[in-house]
């Protein structure tokens, strides 16, 4: 195995086997499975690959020139996902999705067992914070040697969500698994996008192209001793969508902050939902505010989570403002934003799928002015953005780059820090005309090309 010359501590190489035998106990293998794929009814263009156990006699999979490899935990691998199959689709790449949770397995249900698991430690450090948030923090920037050796092991026995996919077929992978169990197989050509911009061993896949959103990142990984044809820089991970109006969107952003209108605040919950006691008090503040809700418009995208969704409303209910709410619950509605924003003074999202409740976020911020977000995956999109709470330490880092490349708010830990920034802007918008100069300027440097150049990488034939 492959270790980029390293070893695992002795404590990781005597328990990784035993936790992987112990879960392959739990969850038995498939020798194989039969995987068919069908036209995405969310975004046109991409097949998504689905399977069962074998013996439901359905396989077969007809030829792509690409796939794009992911596993639905959160938002933010899908999304760097989206990244990549929107912009192949743009380019009329025949294009399948394959997301291991989409394959029903034991091999899935184990994967979903160890997500959830990390999406519940991650609420439970927002929600508690001190030493758990601490605790929780080391282990999101510990990913050494260790982490991925195990993740590597686990890869080898979950083959089986592969079967008769063509290992000719050129892979992008935005999830470690996905890149490993690629490796496992022989796949002839992956190229795997590495997420934030913390070096850690466990977020590559040794063999394969690993490309970075920063140039510090691959700095940071040929320190750590991988070699310079495993790792190159692209720039950041962003979908056609808004990578197709960018020039338009900053322009409209412009013309907004020019006429002194109200400005579109979205604000986007994440897959994992470890923010909404934090995103519940600061919403609340700024609805109870009236000067910032005659600033703002607040864009509240509360994804799949049937909860915060219900949360939103009762406090919408509650507070009694004469405030117009429109109600979105479709990708044809987030298209419809100009419109509905002439009418209503606060606009929810809720989707019943993931896939939309991804892409809303995409659409949305096309016609928004700023993007309040965590510092995830988001944290590299062309908007401005104001920072909020991290969920682990490692999106810190994250926040670090985005405020020192111009283009965002340093992370705002408190519900107090975060109002103060609207406070300021609701006066002064020369920040966030700044912020809107410094995207429009990486545009013009290609900053914002990672996907593309991914896909160039993937097919190309040298």
């Amino acid at each position: 195995m492959k270790l980029y010359g390293k070893k695992p501590d002795f404590m990781a190489s005597l328990s990784n086997p035993l936790v992987v035998d112990w879960l392959m106990a739990m969850y038995p293998p498939a020798q194989k499975l039969e995987l068919s794929a069908a036209p995405s009814s969310f975004f046109p263009g991409v097949d998504l690959i689905s399977g069962y156990d074998e013996g439901n006699g359905i396989g077969g999979l007809k030829p792509y020139e690409l796939y794009t490899g992911t596993i639905r935990m959160g938002y933010g691998h899908h999304r760097m996902a989206f990244s990549v199959y929107s912009q192949a689709v743009e380019r009329g790449i025949t294009t399948a999705l394959h997301d291991l949770l989409a394959i029903h397995s034991n091999e899935a249900t184990c994967i979903e067992r160890l997500d959830s698991l990390y999406s519940q430690f991650s609420r439970m450090a927002t929600e508690l914070g001190g030493p758990v948030e601490w605790a929780w923090g080391k282990a999101m920037t510990g990913g050494g040697i260790g982490a991925l050796h195990f993740s590597m092991l686990l890869a080898g026995r979950l083959i089986a969500l592969y079967s008769g996919m063509d290992r000719d077929t050129p892979i992008i992978t935005t999830y470690p698994l996905n890149a490993h169990v690629a490796s496992a197989l022989g796949f002839r050509r992956i190229v795997h996008l590495v997420n934030d911009t913390l070096p850690q061993y466990f977020l590559l896949a040794p063999g394969a192209l690993n490309l970075v959103q920063t140039r510090h990142m691959r700095d940071g990984y040929l320190e750590m001793g991988v070699p310079e044809e495993e790792v190159d820089f692209a720039g950041h991970w962003v979908s056609e969508p808004v990578l197709s109006t960018l020039e338009n969107a900053v322009a409209d952003r412009m013309n907004r902050l020019d006429k002194k209108e109200r400005l579109r605040l979205l604000i986007s919950v994440g897959g994992a939902g470890a923010q909404k006691k934090f995103l519940k008090q600061w919403i609340g503040a700024i609805l109870d505010d009236a000067s910032l809700r005659s600033a703002f418009v607040p864009i509240i995208n509360c994804g799949d989570h049937q909860d915060f969704f219900d949360t939103m409303q009762e406090m919408l209910e509650r507070r009694g403002h004469e405030l117009q709410v429109k109600v979105c619950r479709s990708i044809c509605d987030v298209q419809n934003l100009p419109a509905i924003l002439e009418d209503f003074d606060l606009v929810l999202f809720h989707f019943e799928s993931r896939y939309e409740a991804v892409y809303a976020t995409d659409y949305a911020i096309v016609y928004s002015d700023v993007l309040a977000t965590k510092p995830s995956e988001l944290a590299f999109y062309p908007i401005p953005r104001l920072f909020l709470r991290r969920v682990g330490d490692h999106e810190g880092y994250s926040a670090d780059y985005g405020f020192k490349l111009g283009e965002a708010t340093a992370e705002r830990r408190s519900v107090q820090s975060a109002l103060e920034d609207l406070q300021t802007w609701k006066s002064d918008n020369s920040a966030l005309k700044g912020m809107n100069e410094v995207i429009l300027a990486n545009h013009g440097k290609g900053l914002y090309g990672g996907a593309t150049m991914a896909i160039e990488r993937a097919l190309s034939t040298d």
